[in-house]
C-alpha cells in the first residue's frame, strides 16, 4: 500500500485509513475556551474602562483650555474684553462661542467664592483678571484650572494624578 493512499482522508466520514473519529470539540476544550475568554475579559475589562474615563476628563481638559485660550485670543485681536461665566450650580459655561454642559457627575472647588458663578475677564492688553478653581470626577480625579493677571497665561492641568496617570 502506498504511503499516499494510507493516509488519506474522507472528509464526510471522519475515516482515516479505515479507523473512524468524531469530528468536532470535546465539552473540556469548549469550557476551556470558555474560561479563557472570560478570563481575559476580567482583566482587560477595568484598564478598558478607566481608558475611557480618561477620555471624559482629557476632553473635559481640552474644552477649557480651548474656550479659555480663544477668549484670550478674541479678546487682543478685537481689542476689547471678552468675558466667560462658569455657573457652579447649572455646572453650565456661557461665553461668545455659545454654552457648554459640563458633566453632572463633576465637581468644583472653589477658592474664596462668594457667588455661584466664576467669571472670567480678558483684557486688550493680553492681561487677564486672575482665576482659580478645581474641578473633580466621580473617581476622584482633580483637575486645576489658573489664569495669570498679567500675562492671561492660561494653565489646565490634571494634579494629586496617580503615577500611571500623568
Amino acid at each position: 500500500m502506498k504511503r499516499s493512499n494510507y493516509l488519506k482522508l474522507n472528509r464526510r466520514s471522519g475515516i482515516i485509513s479505515g479507523r473512524l473519529f468524531a469530528l468536532g470539540f470535546t465539552l473540556l476544550e469548549m469550557l476551556l475556551v470558555v474560561f479563557l475568554v472570560g478570563l481575559a475579559s476580567a482583566l482587560v475589562g477595568p484598564s478598558i474602562f478607566k481608558l475611557i474615563q480618561g477620555n471624559d476628563l482629557r476632553e473635559v481638559q481640552d474644552q477649557l483650555e480651548y474656550r479659555l485660550s480663544r477668549l484670550h485670543n478674541q479678546a487682543i485681536l478685537q481689542n476689547r474684553s471678552q468675558i466667560a461665566t462658569l455657573d457652579l450650580e447649572q455646572k453650565q459655561w456661557h461665553d461668545d462661542l455659545g454654552d457648554w454642559q459640563l458633566p453632572d457627575n463633576w465637581k468644583f472647588d472653589v477658592e474664596g467664592l462668594l457667588n455661584p458663578a466664576i467669571q472670567m475677564e480678558f483684557f486688550p492688553d493680553g492681561s487677564a483678571r486672575p482665576v482659580s478653581f478645581e474641578l473633580s470626577d466621580e473617581a476622584g480625579r482633580h483637575t486645576r484650572v489658573t489664569v495669570k493677571a498679567l500675562t492671561g497665561q492660561i494653565k489646565v492641568e490634571l494634579v494629586d494624578a496617580p503615577n500611571n496617570e500623568r
